[in-house]
């Protein structure tokens, strides 16, 4: 059976888009075009069949993270990245959904001080 992937809708759940995604990616073996800036292989004004190959092969691995991380957004998200190489798309959710402000961390402390088991509640139930 296939797993659900998260859709990136919000900062609720970007922690889970970034645990998914980043696992599809390490699966495709992709990661470092996602996690870090790869430049395009030089080509030289006569590009040897080799430099063609290893450019194709960037551009597929570009492709493909971006195919990934496309995947996983919302319309409006989508559109945030559009035209990004794949690093400056996965920067750029980043940046727009990790909200470590004094606002946001004082609700998360009041989600969780608010949270409780009920009475009649299992303990496997709660912890889901």
């Amino acid at each position: 059976m296939a797993k659900s992937f998260v859709t990136l809708t919000s900062s609720d759940t970007y922690p889970i888009f970034v645990q998914q995604t980043k696992a599809a990616l390490l699966a495709a073996r992709v990661w470092k075009h996602g996690s870090s800036t790869v430049k395009a292989p030089k080509q030289s004004s006569l590009p040897t069949d080799i430099e063609q190959r290893e450019l194709r092969i960037y551009d597929k691995n570009e492709e493909q993270v971006l195919g990934i991380i496309l995947e996983h957004l919302d319309t409006a998200n989508a559109r945030l990245v559009e035209g990004k190489k794949a690093h400056e798309a996965w920067t750029l959710v980043s940046t727009t959904h990790v909200t470590k402000t004094a606002n946001r961390q004082y609700q998360l402390y009041q989600e969780l001080a608010n949270t409780r088991q009920e009475p009649n509640e299992a303990l496997p139930a709660y912890l889901q």
